[in-house]
C-alpha cells in the first residue's frame, strides 16, 4: 500500500489547485484509473477481476 500512496500522491499532486484544497474532487477520477490499469502481478486490471470487464475511462 506504501507504493500505492506514493503514486496517489504523485498524481494528486498532478491536479490540485495552488490553494490544496480541492484534492477530495479528484479520488473518484484517480480510483478508477488505478482500478482499470493491467496489474503487473496478476496481468489484469483490479476492476476486470472484481466486474468481469474493464470500465471505460
Amino acid at each position: 500500500t506504501e507504493i500505492l500512496n506514493q503514486g496517489l500522491e504523485i498524481a494528486l499532486r498532478a491536479y490540485i489547485g495552488p490553494e490544496r484544497d480541492d484534492w477530495h474532487r479528484y479520488l473518484d477520477g484517480l480510483a478508477l484509473s488505478y482500478n482499470s490499469m493491467p496489474h503487473s502481478s496478476t496481468g489484469y486490471a483490479p476492476a476486470y477481476l472484481l466486474f468481469g470487464f474493464t470500465p471505460v475511462t
